[in-house]
């Protein structure tokens, strides 16, 4: 399965703004123990493709993946930064403050808004990647 990313739309099959019991049914999306108490949203996850939905009153919010995330013909997935923004024609609209797991792995946030795009950086290389959508919100 090809998970290309539009921004602001959708990643692979799966639409941002869908009731997530389609991808129940359709991706045998399960819904996961650990739910995000700090959003309270529902967080799913999609076996074998390394992929997480999370989900607001039914309906998907936002997609993650870990494995394959295309963007044209490029996964991002395991490109610098740079090589990101180069792929994009942009900068990050903002760099979050640095998170750092129980495994010792710290990760930094690039936020770009308007794509709807969280790249997360972990010693120079992209290994998670969320996309959403901001769009209507002032």
């Amino acid at each position: 399965m090809m998970w290309d990313w539009v921004p602001n739309q959708r990643l692979g099959p799966i639409e941002i703004g869908i009731s997530v019991e389609t991808y129940v049914g359709q991706l045998g999306a399960q819904l996961l123990a650990e739910i995000d108490d700090s959003t309270g949203w529902d967080s799913y996850y999609i076996p074998h493709h390394d992929v997480y939905i999370n989900a607001e009153d039914g309906e998907v919010v936002s997609i993650s993946a870990h494995k394959s995330f295309y963007y044209g013909i490029k996964n991002v997935l395991g490109m610098t930064i740079e090589q990101l923004e180069a792929l994009l024609g942009c900068k990050a609209d903002e760099i979050g403050n640095s998170v750092e797991y129980e495994d010792g792995d710290i990760q930094t946030p690039y936020d770009y808004s308007e794509l709807g795009l969280v790249a997360w950086v972990s010693q120079d290389v992209i290994v998670n990647v969320v996309c959403t959508t901001y769009e209507g919100l002032d």
